[in-house]
Parts: C-alpha cells; sequence; structure tokens
C-alpha cells in the first residue's frame, strides 16, 4: 500500500485521526472532495490542503491491485444482499475506511477520478430507495462495472476489470463509511455495526 510511513504515523496521532474524521463530516463538501482531502494530507501532511487541489494517480497503489476475474466474483456474490457486503466492509476496514478509500481514489487517474465521482453521486442518489440495499450484489457489481467502463468509453478510455472492481469497492467503502457516521442510515439501510448494536 503506498504512503505506507505516512499512513503508520496517521494512525499512531489521535490528533491527526481526530481531524481526518472532522473533514469526513463537514456537510459542504461532497464525497470525492474528502476523499481527495485525505489523499492531500497523506501525501503533504497539511489540513489546511484545499479539497480541490489536484492529485496525482499513485502508480504503486495502482499496481498493488490484484487481477480479478469479475464473472467469478459475480458467482461469489451471488445470493447476497448488498447491504451485507457493506456491512462486511463497515465491520472489517472500520476506523481504517478513510485510508483505504483514499488509497483506492489514488489508483485512479484523473480521467476516472472524474468519472468516479459521477458515479459516486449517483449511487448515493440510489441508496435513498430502501430496495436498493437489498439488491442482489452481484447484479450491483455487474451494474457498477458496466456502468464505469460505458462511461470511461464516453470520454476516450479504456478501462480493465482490475480498475472496474476498485470503482465497485470505492462506491462500497463510501457507503460504508456513511453508515458508519450515521445511525439513521444504518437503520434504514438494515446494516448493523456490530452483533448487538445498529
Amino acid at each position: 500500500m503506498g504512503n505506507t510511513k505516512s499512513i503508520k504515523t496517521l494512525l499512531r496521532d489521535t490528533s491527526k485521526i481526530n481531524r481526518v474524521m472532522e473533514a469526513f463530516s463537514r456537510e459542504d463538501w461532497t464525497d470525492m472532495d474528502r476523499i481527495i482531502y485525505v489523499s492531500n494530507y497523506l501525501e503533504y501532511g497539511e489540513a489546511s490542503i484545499s479539497p480541490h487541489q489536484q492529485i496525482k494517480m499513485n502508480p504503486k497503489i495502482r499496481a498493488q491491485i490484484r487481477e480479478v476475474d469479475i464473472n467469478q466474483l459475480q458467482e461469489q456474490f451471488k445470493g447476497a444482499e448488498y447491504r451485507k457486503i457493506v456491512q462486511q466492509h463497515l465491520r472489517k476496514v472500520g476506523p481504517r475506511l478513510e485510508l483505504a478509500l483514499s488509497a483506492a481514489v489514488e489508483a485512479l487517474t484523473v480521467e476516472e477520478r472524474k468519472v468516479a465521482e459521477g458515479l459516486i453521486d449517483e449511487y448515493n442518489h440510489r441508496g435513498y430507495q430502501q430496495d436498493f440495499w437489498r439488491r442482489d450484489c452481484a447484479d450491483i457489481l455487474k451494474d457498477i462495472c458496466n456502468e464505469f467502463a460505458q462511461a470511461m468509453s464516453h470520454v476516450g478510455s479504456n478501462t480493465d476489470e482490475r480498475i472496474m472492481f476498485n470503482m465497485f469497492q470505492i462506491i462500497t467503502m463510501n457507503f460504508a463509511l456513511q453508515a458508519r457516521n450515521h445511525k439513521g442510515l444504518r437503520a434504514f439501510a438494515g446494516i448493523r455495526k456490530n452483533w448487538l448494536f445498529r
């Protein structure tokens, strides 16, 4: 994972973690604003950096994205409600969600990031429909991959299955982060933080 030293330093510094979490709670920023802020913070160590400052694709992080078979993943996901996958991310990644999410975004090129921003907004909108959370995860994966590939073709770029799955992970981790911070969303979507509490 890229920025290893910065991430370890951040994890040891409670005050820095609090500042990052405060950035993710700002209502006047978009989701992509928050993600870019964390990427900038990890890179430059400055909490005052504008979230709109352009960040470059990190080739080291991109190279670490594993090869995947989307059809095989669809078979593995088949039958699982999407909310369960979001819940799994919430429980397993938990306090490291901001870091994992920002790393996934750093793996994207500038063109891919622009497309990602539109897809994040679109899926946030779909999240207002309660039925969305109970859709089969295999279908959600297929939709995200197809929509991402189609959007990339419209800007004259191709993509591959590694980057399409990374886009699925970005949207899913973004939902998990929102669910972690908002009890109302967890209740609406049927997501539990742990076995005992919503």
